[in-house]
């Protein structure tokens, strides 16, 4: 993992450590679940940007024409992270992370598909 990664995961990291972990309930799972299917959404356009010779990715972390390997494992740590986060938040914090991701998901996802971007697995 590069620098700049490292760098901009730790404050999120260290943030999430100092709270503590409220009940996580079934809601909570629901609406984590919603947030990994945006993401499974995302990671499909994102696969499709080699297809269109006329677009680049704009997520920093993933340079302007990302492998399928490196946009893959940067969406399972991008899970895996996401959710580690949200349970360790107290409920309050949880959902307004848990629904900012969503909506700049959809937004993404929306914008990603105006652009020609398909869902392919």
């Amino acid at each position: 993992m590069n620098a700049t990664i490292k760098a901009s995961i730790l404050p999120l990291l260290l943030c999430a450590g100092l709270a503590q972990a409220g009940d996580w309930t079934d809601k909570d799972t629901v609406t984590q679940a919603v947030v990994l299917s945006t993401f499974a959404l995302d990671y499909m356009q994102t696969k499709d940007i080699k297809n269109h010779s006329d677009l680049r990715e704009t997520n920093v972390f993933l340079g302007n024409h990302p492998s399928d390997a490196r946009v893959r494992n940067y969406f399972v740590a991008a899970s895996i992270l996401h959710t580690a986060i949200a349970y360790k938040l107290p409920p309050e914090w949880r959902r307004t992370f848990q629904y900012t991701t969503i909506a700049l998901q959809v937004v993404t996802v929306i914008k990603n598909k105006r652009l020609g971007l398909n869902f392919e697995f």
